[in-house]
């Protein structure tokens, strides 16, 4: 017999390490910044922490929302976006006289709504804002095959087919509440709480057959696999804040946002798997599996980490600028989360009056990846950016009002080049045991058209 039936449970071990990855990994979905919530925030890379005011604050820096003496409503603001990344190389197989290389396309095009936001003043200084968000989402369908006929050292005749599907989606959502006082005319104060729902859906199946004659004795190898999955997390995370003008025009601002607590997680895996090895005529052996698993899980788990964001800005009446850095704190690995390291964040951003109904925003930022996982499919990709867009406010004058109503319109451009390590698949049919995840390098390109529409009243 030329190849151990250990070869054929390869194949199955294959296929469980790469739904693993799925059920782990973030699906190549973008990072914790892959959206810029809210109009301004969208083409001003959100740097304007320290001085913000607009509906966005509620999430930004509820501080912002001090002092509020007009309603804002944010109807919308959807992102429009394309993921580009292919790869020579997502499967690597080893047959005895070399590696074949199956090439594999995983771009993406999605349109997630980023922000709906109502902010409006109270009394005493007091403004609260009301914020629906997703701050996080993202769409990958990838396809591999590989179809190769060429004769390995020993073989009469030879062929190997292989095909490999994934479809997977992650969307984070954030509904809550911001309020922020304005204590003194430098000093302004604020908090949130907003509850957190992710969901994770996951689609899989890997098919190899391999044919031919080795030795003078019959081989085939053929296997089957497939997974669907769906995970689902609610949760909660909290934040307190300050805006302080600490010289005329010059703000600082400060938000500490504490880690998201996960209070239960459901869901349901079902797979299947089939594999059938014959050596010779007289040899036929089968492996097949197949599981189920459902059910909800009660519990106060930490699964985003603790954040600190530190600002500065100026604000005059024609224009603001901003400099954000943020620190978000590593965590160990947790049921409902990975491990990751600590890392950091900058963003440079500002607005200007470029006539008397447009304004002008622009912004560079960067989005790190603090993932330490490894594995097949783990993305481990940091995105290095601009972003840049119109704002075109329209007043509408009314017979009972001293202040118009402000129609606003906003359309930015949000690209980022995000570049690091991924896994590949590394499969060696007639080696068993010698199955891994290679790391590889991988470039991405991102693009969003960001829409937003608001009135002030």
């Amino acid at each position: 017999m030329v190849a151990p039936p250990a070869a054929a449970a390869a194949l199955i071990r294959a296929a469980l390490l790469v739904c693993g990855g799925l059920a782990a990994g973030p699906a190549l979905a973008g990072n914790d910044r892959s959206y810029h919530m809210g109009a301004e925030a969208a083409t001003t890379a959100a740097a304007g922490l320290a001085v913000t005011d607009a509906g966005e604050a509620a999430w930004y820096n509820p501080a912002g929302l001090g002092g509020l003496t007009q309603t804002r409503l944010s109807v919308n603001a959807s992102a429009f976006t394309l993921r580009i990344r292919g790869s020579s190389d997502f499967v690597r197989t080893s047959l005895g006289d070399g590696a074949r290389d199956a090439p594999g396309v995983a771009n993406q095009f999605t349109s997630v709504p980023t922000a709906v936001v109502i902010a409006r003043g109270a009394p005493r200084r007091v403004g609260w804002g009301l914020a629906l968000l997703s701050p996080q989402g993202g769409r990958l369908v990838l396809r591999s095959t590989l179809e190769d006929t060429a004769q390995p050292q020993d073989w009469d005749p030879a062929a190997y087919r292989q095909s490999l599907q994934v479809f997977a989606e992650d969307q984070t959502y954030y509904a809550g509440a911001g309020v922020g006082w304005q204590a003194t005319d430098d000093l302004k104060i604020g908090g949130c709480v907003f509850f957190v729902y992710q969901r994770r859906l996951a689609s899989f199946s890997f098919q190899a057959t391999l044919d031919g004659v080795r030795a003078g004795q019959p081989t085939t190898l053929f296997a089957s696999y497939a997974q669907d999955g769906v995970r689902n997390v609610l949760g909660l995370n909290f934040a307190v804040s300050l805006q302080w003008q600490f010289v005329p025009d010059w703000w600082i601002g400060l938000v500490v946002r504490t880690m998201s607590f996960g209070i239960a997680q459901w869901g349901e895996i079902t797979s299947s798997g089939a594999t059938n090895f014959l050596g010779d005529a007289q040899d036929a052996r089968v492996i097949a599996d197949g599981a189920r698993a459902a059910g909800v899980e009660w519990g106060f788990q930490p699964f985003e980490p603790m954040r600190f964001s530190l600002s500065v800005g100026v604000r005059r009446p024609r224009f603001w600028v901003g400099l954000e850095g943020e620190a978000v704190l590593g965590q160990t690995e947790a049921p409902l989360s990975p491990a990751r390291n600590a890392m950091w964040n900058l963003a440079l951003g500002g607005r200007a009056q470029a006539a008397e109904k447009v304004w002008i925003g622009a912004g560079l930022f960067t989005d790190q990846n603090g993932s330490t996982e490894q594995g097949l499919f783990a993305d481990r990709l940091s995105y290095y950016g601009v972003t840049f867009g119109p704002e075109l406010r329209t007043p509408l004058a009314m017979r009972d009002r001293d202040e118009p109503l402000v129609f606003s319109t906003t359309l930015g451009v949000r690209y980022a080049l995000g570049f690091g390590s991924y896994g590949q698949i590394a499969f060696r049919p007639f080696e068993p045991g010698q199955l891994s995840a290679r790391e590889r390098t991988l470039f991405m390109h991102e693009l969003q058209v960001i829409l937003g529409t608001s009135v002030s009243f």
